[in-house]
Formats: C-alpha cells, sequence, structure tokens
C-alpha cells in the first residue's frame, strides 16, 4: 500500500455558526447563559465597572480580566464559580450587549484572544485538574 497525502474529508454536518451554538446550548446548558450573564453583572458591579463591556476601554477590559482571574484564585468554591460564569458569558460572546446576531461570534472571538493573552487558558487548566482531583 502506498501512502496517501492528504485524505478529502468532506464535514456535512456543519451549520451557521448562530445554529452551532443555539443547538448546543439547546442540549446542555442553555438554562446556564442567564446564571452566567448574571454573574458577569454582579462581579461588574462590586468592582465598580457600570459601563457595558462593549463601552470599556482595552485597558478596562484587561483590568476587569485580571480582576476575574484573582476571583478565581480564591479558595471558596462559590466564589471562584461566579468568576468562572463571568468569564464564560464573555466567551459566550456578551450576547446580552449583542444588537444583532452577527455580532456574538465577532465578539466571542474578540473576548477569547483577551483570555488567552492574559493567561485564562492556563488557569482553566489548572482549575479543572484541581476539580477533578
Amino acid at each position: 500500500m502506498t501512502d496517501s497525502g492528504d485524505l478529502e474529508y468532506i464535514y456535512d454536518d456543519a451549520d451557521s455558526h448562530t445554529s452551532e451554538i443555539a443547538e448546543l446550548y439547546s442540549y446542555t446548558e442553555e438554562s446556564e447563559f442567564l446564571q452566567n450573564k448574571k454573574a458577569f453583572e454582579d462581579l461588574m458591579d462590586e468592582y465598580g465597572s457600570p459601563e457595558k463591556w462593549n463601552e470599556m476601554t482595552e485597558d478596562q477590559k484587561h483590568v476587569v480580566v485580571l480582576k476575574l482571574l484573582d476571583a478565581i484564585e480564591v479558595s471558596q468554591r462559590t466564589s471562584r464559580m461566579i468568576a468562572v460564569r463571568a468569564i464564560l458569558y464573555l466567551v459566550q460572546g456578551i450576547f446580552g450587549e449583542c444588537l444583532t446576531l452577527d455580532e456574538q461570534p465577532r465578539l466571542a472571538r474578540e473576548n477569547i484572544f483577551l483570555l488567552y493573552e492574559a493567561g485564562v487558558f492556563h488557569t482553566f487548566v489548572q482549575l479543572l485538574n484541581m476539580e477533578a482531583e
């Protein structure tokens, strides 16, 4: 048998981004959308950041992300999970501030890059390992 270079694979179960997200959350975490939004809004009030995420400067967003990372490192699980939910809201594209459906995937992407640059991915991996133990 000879090695063939590239395999042609057609993924036929792909839908639009909006449909895929709706399908995912309708089966799994639909109820958590609003819990994540509330956690984010509550923490913004606690941090004294009444502005909406979309109205914050990049520096303000970075400060908020660092505060959320600090909150994840607390020993009390309840407080830690509120911060995790707030970060999930950012990853979900802050849907509560979106005016159109097209904004959500763009904002999710922007937020994911910001979170990754701040080290959130590494922190979440550590948190998952801790929770697994």
